[in-house]
């Protein structure tokens, strides 16, 4: 096989490259042959000094992805490149750019309007000149299988992109890029891809994109040069030397802004900083329209997947500003979002995006413009910190002076500072979501009330009116609601659920992302089945899938009626989207554990009671037998008693099963005046007979004498039947096979205004520390795993679960020599019943 082509982007070293040379030496000297840059045009020299760079090294510029596709053609001017990337499809641009003589490649990106194969199929079919480059980290994010798609694209691939990702971040816009890693630490299948890529494409070039660094650019390229090594697709690489090349990205720390600038932001930002996401993007417009010294500033939080702006922030406050959504692609932002670079306009002239190819661009709100007498604009997109290539905000800064008296490039650089302050708050708001989760999952013991408690800090966060969690049913083939704050049904009961696909709701579960749109009622594919109830229908809705960590999806939420601070109607933003992936993230492996507990509940109720059915017989029949005239003679043996003994302790292993069941809610009682010594204990003995006989234990080293001061109870005679032969059981278990150690008091008095038993045995004891532990679901000693003792650790369990629903407790008070567990109980019981309280 030929040796792989491998090239490496350099997204991972910044916006600016500010040792070029230096950068290309690293790289080179890695192993890797080809380079694709990721800057924009103004942060590169002139084509023909990038050229000759790269011809002394050897190496190959295979591809531009940073900037606008205009900026782009206009720095290749008459070069030729293997092609220009393309994230966000421009037909003008894209068809001028063709028509040039370009090639463009599509890169289907996570959160961009193209992020699946299905949507670059289409293009591909539209344009048969394009060609793709599919990264199989955004394929994997997006629930494409990266080697079947890089299969269905032979013959039109650019490239390919070896990249890893990590869902450990989650999966919104905002966060996702951080759970990018070295090649080799994700969930990426790497090398199926690989696989597929050598064996149908070997003469293409595969292209290592790592969109951020955990060490420094170097390292990381080096790690992953080291991977691809250990796979024979590169030569072993030297480890780098001298001092590592470290760059800090602009958006981080803004060399390319004056300092001055930067400490004046900084200040003016820790003088109003918040928690409070919204007073946090209020803080921070405000803070940089005093630094940018402008005359108006609006902050945006942008959506790259809807191309969408919703309104945050103005400072300062403006009552002409009533436009709470900014359609990016056409409107001069979306200028700036495309050249990924600050962008200065002249509004006083008629056309103002002439000068970046696009004459027909719009001014957003141009009567507030009018209104103030604006005459110029910097428009700066602000990544996200820990992705270059994703605009997370867009701040509008206008001026009334032709000459803003600031520049776009230093307001560039300042983006950085906007966005790491963003980030920062964003990360408080998510990281209280998700510990406010965990408290209301401390705070709820079945799904129901959890969920309940989750619906209404989704509600608060994201400020709706009308919020529904679903949940994928047990079988797996509806989404049925769980918890809502009010749900009006359309149909009849039994069509109350969704299936996978049907409408927005099941098509999100289908589809595993999120949909945000402006009018339920107007959205394509609504299924009108149920709607929220509220007191207006402002229309805005978010629905959005909860996913596990493997992506699949186990439940969806549905709000509805986003409003804004001042109680008028909003859009749902990605800032909601994020937040309630933090929710989300603390709210599944919760909502998992309970629900498959609640199942497992359930299922064991069906169970108990299938098996009562043929217990029940098989006593029926037994008794009909004694009952026979002459059986009895003819047996040498009381083999009927016999039988009628295993069908109590079977008895009591479905009540024990039946307690645990009922654990969840109220244990059912039927209480009525019982004597614990004769209709209880000895009762229970009898029960506990045939295992005494199985160990050879006579019935006799059991004493139950003093209960002269305990009078008759209230309390559910088979369920404290049901105490005393699981606490006997126990006794005769962890004697093990020795007569001689097996011995049970059980005594009864009074002690105070309470009744006390005391079971005390010469077991093996408890270990200490284990006191407590003893009594919960399924916990055993460790005597009983080293020495193989029947029991699923229930016994105990069930114990205290009965007598705290008589209004007792039940403790260890003595671990060894003896083993003595008190029961306390009421003295109300002598009187009336646990259920006859008030």
């Amino acid at each position: 096989m030929d040796a792989a082509l491998i090239g490496y982007q350099t997204i991972a070293f910044g916006p600016t490259l500010s040792d070029l040379p230096g950068v290309l030496d690293a790289l080179a000297a890695l192993g890797y042959r080809g380079i694709e840059f990721a800057q924009a045009p103004q942060a590169l020299p002139p084509i023909e000094a990038l050229l000759k760079l790269m011809e002394e090294r050897g190496l190959h510029l295979l591809g531009l992805a940073g900037g606008s596709i205009f900026d782009r053609a206009a720095y290749c001017r008459d070069v030729r490149l293997p092609y220009l990337y393309v994230e966000a499809w421009n037909a003008a641009h894209a068809e001028d750019a063709l028509a040039a003589g370009h090639r463009l490649a599509l890169h289907p990106i996570t959160f961009r309007p193209l992020h699946r194969m299905a949507a670059a199929q289409a293009l591909l079919e539209e344009h048969p000149e394009l060609l793709i480059i599919p990264d199989c980290a955004h394929l994997h994010i997006v629930g494409d299988d990266p080697a079947p798609a890089l299969r269905q694209c032979v013959g039109r691939l650019a490239s390919v992109h070896l990249k890893d990702w990590t869902p450990e971040y989650g999966r919104s816009a905002y966060r996702y890029s951080r759970g990018f890693t070295e090649l080799g630490e994700g969930v990426v299948p790497l090398e199926a891809f690989i696989a597929e890529w050598r064996k149908s494409a070997p003469g293409v070039w595969g292209v290592v994109e790592q969109d951020r660094s955990r060490t420094d650019p170097l390292t990381s390229a080096y790690r992953s040069a080291c991977w691809l090594a250990d796979r024979k697709l590169l030569p072993r690489p030297a480890p780098p030397g001298g001092p590592a090349y470290r760059v800090r990205p602009a958006m981080v720390a803004p060399e390319a802004c004056p300092p001055e600038m930067v400490s004046h932001f900084a200040r003016s930002l820790a003088v109003a900083s918040s928690e409070d996401l919204e007073q946090s993007y209020t803080n921070i417009t405000e803070a940089l329209r005093e630094v940018s010294r402008a005359d108006l500033a609006s902050l945006w939080s942008f959506s790259p997947s809807r191309d969408l702006g919703t309104l945050v922030a103005v400072s300062p406050p403006c009552s002409a500003v009533e436009h709470r959504t900014l359609r990016c692609g056409p409107a001069l932002s979306g200028i700036a979002v495309e050249r990924q670079a600050a962008t200065f306009f002249d509004l006083a002239g008629p056309q103002p995006g002439l000068p970046y190819g696009r004459p027909d661009a719009l001014l957003c709100a141009p009567e507030v413009v009018n209104a103030l007498g604006m005459r110029s604009l910097i428009s700066v997109p602000i990544a996200d910190p820990s992705n270059a290539d994703h605009v997370r905000l867009i701040a509008n800064l206008f001026y009334r002076h032709a000459d803003p008296g600031v520049s776009a490039l230093d307001l560039g650089a300042l983006g950085g500072l906007v966005g790491r302050a963003a980030d920062a708050a964003m990360d408080q708001v998510c990281a209280y979501a998700a510990a406010a989760v965990n408290v209301a999952a401390g705070r709820s013991k079945d799904a129901g009330p959890f969920l309940d408690r989750v619906r209404d800090l989704v509600a608060r966060l994201l400020v709706c009116d009308g919020v529904t969690i679903f949940v994928v049913d047990s079988v797996g083939d509806r989404l049925e609601a769980a918890s809502t704050t009010g749900l009006q049904w359309r149909v009849d009961e039994g069509e109350r659920h969704y299936a996978k696909g049907e409408g927005i709701t099941g098509g999100v579960w289908a589809n595993e992302e999120p949909v945000v749109g402006a009018d339920a009622h107007e959205a394509p594919g609504r299924v009108a089945k149920s709607v929220e109830t509220v007191g207006r229908q402002l229309g805005s809705f978010l629905v959005a899938p909860l996913l596990d960590s493997g992506g699949e999806v186990v439940g969806v939420v549905r709000c509805q009626n986003k409003r804004s601070a001042d109680g008028r109607w909003a859009m749902y933003s990605d800032d909601d989207l994020a937040i309630l992936d933090a929710i989300g993230q603390a709210v599944v492996p919760h909502l998992v554990t309970r629900l498959a507990d609640e199942r497992r509940i359930a299922a064991l109720g069906r169970l108990t009671h299938e098996l009562k059915v043929p217990l029940g017989s098989i006593r029926g029949a037994v008794d009909l037998i004694q009952h026979t005239k002459g059986v009895r003679e003819m047996l040498p043996y009381d083999y009927l008693g016999d039988i009628l003994s295993w069908c109590d302790i079977m008895r009591r292993l479905v009540g024990n099963a039946d307690v645990l069941r009922s654990a969840r809610a109220s244990l059912p009682l039927d209480c009525r005046p019982t004597f614990l010594k004769s209709e209880v204990i000895a009762a229970a003995v009898r029960q506990a007979g045939l295992l005494l006989r199985g160990k050879r234990f006579s019935e006799n080293r059991i004493q139950y004498d003093d209960f002269e001061t305990v009078p008759r109870l209230w309390i559910d005679r088979s369920q404290f039947q049901q105490v005393m032969f699981n606490l006997l059981s126990n006794s005769i278990k962890y004697a093990f096979s020795d007569p001689d150690a097996f011995y049970v008091e059980i005594a009864g008095d009074r002690r105070g205004g309470d009744y006390v038993i005391t079971f005390r045995d010469r077991g093996t004891g408890i270990p200490s520390g284990a006191d407590e532990r003893l009594f919960q679901e399924g916990a055993r000693g460790r005597n009983a795993l080293e020495r193989n003792v029947a029991g699923q650790g229930l016994g105990l369990f069930v114990v205290r679960q009965i007598v705290e629903a008589h209004g007792g407790s039940v403790r260890v008070t003595h671990t060894a020599q003896p083993t003595e567990i008190t029961i306390t109980l009421p003295g109300e019981l002598a009187h009336r019943s646990p259920r006859q309280k008030g």
